[in-house]
């Protein structure tokens, strides 16, 4: 009997250890711009930043943390095309709404709209899609020396 408990104490042991070592993925719903960049700076592998429905504006840029390939970082509007980063308007092509520095990021359903570049991707692995961009001075998107980018269902 005392062979089993021991077996027992061991086995409840390494659950425990292995248990307090694993991280959980939050959910960081975010309503101002202050809050986006916070929420950007703060994200780590398999956590969702979810935009409720307004404008954010400025440029925000992604240079904190990378996802995983099983655990990719996502931003994302809480309802389609409802979360608007919003650019200045003049249009400057120094004016971007996304810069994106770390891999394994996916950016979606978002609408981007007054911007120099909507988003700028200077990391491998960033999936931007089911985003609308409207009115942009030159580029609605920029890919720079990188590689394993998806661009896809873009208005």
């Amino acid at each position: 009997m005392t062979f089993m408990r021991t077996i027992f104490f061991i086995l409840a042991s390494i659950i425990t250890a292995a248990g307090a070592s694993v991280t959980h993925a939050a959910v960081h719903n975010v309503s101002t711009s202050a809050a986006l960049q916070a929420a950007l700076d703060k994200a780590v592998a398999g956590d969702e930043i979810v935009l409720a429905d307004g404008t954010y504006a400025g440029e925000f840029s992604i240079r904190s943390f990378s996802g995983t390939s099983g655990a990719p970082i996502t931003v994302r509007a809480a309802n389609r095309h409802k979360a608007i980063m919003q650019g200045n308007n003049v249009c400057s092509r120094f004016e971007e709404g996304f810069v994106v520095q770390k891999s394994h990021w996916i950016i979606k359903d978002l609408k981007f709209k007054d911007h120099g570049r909507a988003i700028s991707i200077y990391a491998p692995k960033v999936e931007f899609s089911h985003n609308i961009i409207d009115h942009f001075r030159e580029e609605g998107v920029r890919v720079e020396n990188t590689s394993g980018v998806n661009i896809s269902k873009m208005k």
